[in-house]
């Protein structure tokens, strides 16, 4: 679908950020942020959430997920650049049949990513106490995330004020949602 650009350019930089920022809200899952630069405005939109930590008889450990959308708004053109930043983070320590283990991972991604793309965390399981059976094991938490669940209003929000990318053509918009 494509939005029209609005009769006389482009918004101004200053009602972009401000129609940026009425994305956050109690409902929604990420933190939209403006902050100005010498350049323009950097908007940064990061998803909230993504920290789980659990203990259970045979361990503990802790998850971290990270996602940033960064984009960088250029007044005098109109225009924008992004770059979207996915990182995480895994600790554990346990015991188990073959003895005690322990670990630590750290990853991260800085690109443009496209399509139906989705993370999600499943953390260690839990063994508890229970019946006859004597113990149950479930998940502590699962959690998923697709990128587009910001890019989307994001980017809808910067062409319908008709604000467009540095690169405007059918490939590009393809990392816009």
């Amino acid at each position: 679908m494509s939005v029209p650009v609005p009769t006389g350019g482009p918004a101004g930089v200053e009602d972009v950020v401000a129609a940026l920022l009425s994305l956050n809200a109690e409902d929604v899952p990420y933190e939209v942020t403006a902050e100005p630069t010498d350049k323009g405005v950097v908007v940064t939109a990061t998803w909230k959430g993504w920290d789980v930590r659990w203990q259970s008889f045979f361990g503990a450990g802790a998850v971290t997920k990270t996602f940033r959308l960064v984009v960088t708004l250029d007044g005098r053109r109109g225009t924008y650049a992004f770059t979207e930043l996915h990182g995480s983070s895994r600790r554990s320590v346990g015991v188990s049949a073959g003895g005690v283990h322990a670990e630590a991972r750290k990853d991260g991604f800085r690109g443009k990513t496209f399509g139906a793309r989705s993370l999600k965390v499943v953390v260690a399981p839990r063994v508890t106490a229970s019946g006859e059976r004597g113990y149950e094991v479930s998940n502590v938490a699962t959690l998923s995330f697709t990128p587009s669940t910001i890019k989307v209003p994001v980017f809808s929000t910067l062409r319908s004020l008709g604000w467009r990318p540095r690169f405007d053509n059918g490939f590009m918009r393809r990392f816009e949602g």
